[in-house]
């Protein structure tokens, strides 16, 4: 079997949503390979059911997270793949299997390296059912661009520790990228309340992270380290002090975030 693209995902306890998503996500692919960071929820019996042939499985120590981003944990799973082309979804996100054709045709005919598509982001009520026939795209950020298809080469990595972004010899590839059709359906809203709350606790303490460690940054679009922080800055410094707490890690200083970010 010849592997042309291989999905490499992320997933931390996501049984329920990769129960709707990794079916998908097979429809579309060659490959797919979890990054897999310590669920405890019955995730491997989903795993056992639903992969098969050349996929794999790739164990993550989730802990890796705080200190070197999510960057390292796609370039941890991307290690696994055998697609010439590699597609970077997480377990919360949903494609309609038929864009099949349209994600394959836009691989054969690409002339950049790198390739972006739409995501959206939908209102929801934490542990609520999901309908995909009735999704409501959020108010904020409802829309976005991701470059998330990307040539297996050892020179394209991903850079920064928390939002992200495919950088290749030339550093961020974001003006060298093509745009596909496809959509990412973002169901995140819909996860249970303790889980966002704990995705707001880890991601609040990465971005205040880069900010106050600037070799964290790059990669990074600023926006994230600067802009940001000052619009959320009461919130981020409360979540992200929590996570640390809960994990005895030290506390952020406001003045020092405050400083860091001018």
């Amino acid at each position: 079997m010849t592997i042309e693209i291989t999905a490499v995902v992320l997933a931390f306890n996501e049984v329920e949503m990769l129960s709707i998503t990794l079916p998908a996500i097979k429809a579309l692919v060659d490959q797919v390979v979890i990054v897999d960071m310590g669920s405890t929820d019955g995730s491997d019996a989903l795993y056992a059911r639903l992969l098969s042939g050349e996929d794999r499985l790739a164990h993550y120590d989730q802990c890796n997270l705080s200190q070197f981003g999510f960057a390292h944990a796609r370039n941890h799973g991307a290690r696994y793949a055998d697609g010439s082309w590699l597609f970077s979804i997480d377990a919360d996100e949903w494609i309609d299997p038929g864009q099949a054709g349209a994600l394959r045709r836009e691989i054969a005919e690409a002339s950049f390296d790198t390739i972006a598509v739409h995501r959206r982001n939908y209102a929801g009520q934490p542990g609520v059912p999901i309908d995909l026939d009735q999704l409501r795209v959020s108010g904020s950020f409802g829309e976005e661009t991701h470059r998330r298809i990307y040539r297996n080469r050892h020179d394209i990595r991903w850079e920064g520790l928390i939002h992200e972004e495919i950088c290749d010899r030339d550093g961020n590839s974001w003006q060298r990228a093509g745009q596909s059709e496809l959509v990412l359906h973002h169901l995140s809203a819909f996860k249970p309340h303790v889980a966002i709350e704990e995705k707001s606790r880890l991601y609040s303490y990465m971005v205040l992270r880069g900010a106050v460690v600037p070799g964290y940054r790059y990669g990074t679009n600023p926006f994230w380290h600067s802009t940001f922080i000052r619009e959320h800055f009461d919130f981020l410094m409360e979540k992200a002090n929590a996570y640390a707490a809960a994990r005895g890690l030290p506390p952020y200083d406001g003045d020092a975030v405050a400083r860091a970010i001018g």
